[in-house]
C-alpha cells in the first residue's frame, strides 16, 4: 500500500552538506523561508497511513527500510509534510520528529523526483 507519495520541486542549496551528515529534511511546498536552504520541498499530499518502523522509502525507486519513527513524525508529514529522514540504522528515534532510515549509500535526489511510502 502507497502511504504518501511527493514529487521533489525544490532542492536547498545545503541539502547536500546535510546529506554528508546523513540527514535530509523534507517540508511541503509552505516551507519556512529560514529553513528553504537546507530542505527540499515537496508537492502536497496526503498521508494515507502512519509510517512505521519496517515500511519502506523509495526515493526515485531505490528503497530505503524504516528503522524508526519519533512520535511527532507523522504529524508532522499530515501538517507540513515536514520530517526530518537520518540515513542511520537507528532503532531508537533521536528526536520525535525524525525517520530513521537503514545505513546505507545515500540517495542521488533531483527536482521531479517522487518520493513514496510503502507499507501495510
Amino acid at each position: 500500500m502507497v502511504k504518501y507519495e511527493v514529487m521533489v520541486n525544490r532542492i536547498g542549496e545545503l541539502v547536500v552538506e546535510y546529506l554528508k551528515q546523513k540527514v535530509l529534511i523534507i517540508f511541503d511546498e509552505d516551507c519556512p523561508l529560514e529553513l528553504k536552504e537546507i530542505s527540499i520541498t515537496h508537492t502536497k499530499s496526503e498521508l494515507k497511513k502512519d509510517i512505521s518502523a519496517g515500511d519502506t522509502i523509495y526515493f526515485k525507486e531505490v528503497p530505503y527500510k524504516v528503522t524508526a519513527v519519533g512520535e511527532q513524525a507523522n504529524n508532522n508529514i499530515r501538517k507540513i509534510g515536514h520530517c526530518v529522514f537520518k540515513f542511520d540504522g537507528s532503532s531508537t528515534p533521536e528526536l520525535p520528529g525524525y525517520i530513521h532510515l537503514e545505513d546505507k549509500f545515500l540517495p542521488n535526489i533531483f527536482l521531479g523526483d517522487k518520493i513514496r511510502v510503502e507499507g501495510e
